[in-house]
């Protein structure tokens, strides 16, 4: 059998799992509600009272009074909800950096999860490569 690469979460475990997320507004297409239940959908935990260190704040507006005042403290990371698309239709969390609006940091568990691999392939095409050559059966 061919080995493949992949550090995407199972279905059970989920794309979220171990995050939480505030979400203060939806879309001109997608509702607040919607963007709440595509993060549950894949395990992610929705709060409605943020704690800076622990909440990521997703939204589909980036404006609004709430919004303002949560981006304004800079202590918390605020990503457009284009961020929720991408990492469920990925299959895995990506770089939030281009979906980030403001200054606030990423969330400790967010920035774990990145930095210990279930944010996708690595960049290093040689590794499945490698995982094929030490799965083969010898002849």
């Amino acid at each position: 059998p061919t080995a493949t690469w992949s550090r995407a979460l199972s279905s059970d475990q989920g794309i979220f799992k171990g995050l939480s997320f505030y979400v203060p507004y939806g879309t001109n297409t997608v509702t607040k509600a919607e963007l709440e239940e595509k993060l549950s959908s894949h395990a992610g935990s929705i709060t409605q009272n943020p704690k800076s260190q622990f909440t990521i704040v997703v939204t589909g507006q980036p404006t609004g009074l709430r919004l303002k005042n949560l981006q304004n403290s800079g202590d918390f990371a605020v990503l457009e909800s284009k961020w929720l698309d991408a990492c469920v239709s990925s299959g895995y969390l990506i770089d939030p950096a281009p979906f980030k609006l403001g200054q606030g940091s990423l969330p400790v568990a967010l920035q774990v999860a990145l930095a210990i691999g279930v944010s996708g392939p690595p960049a290093d095409a040689d590794i499945p490569k490698v995982l094929q050559a030490s799965d083969a059966s010898p002849d």
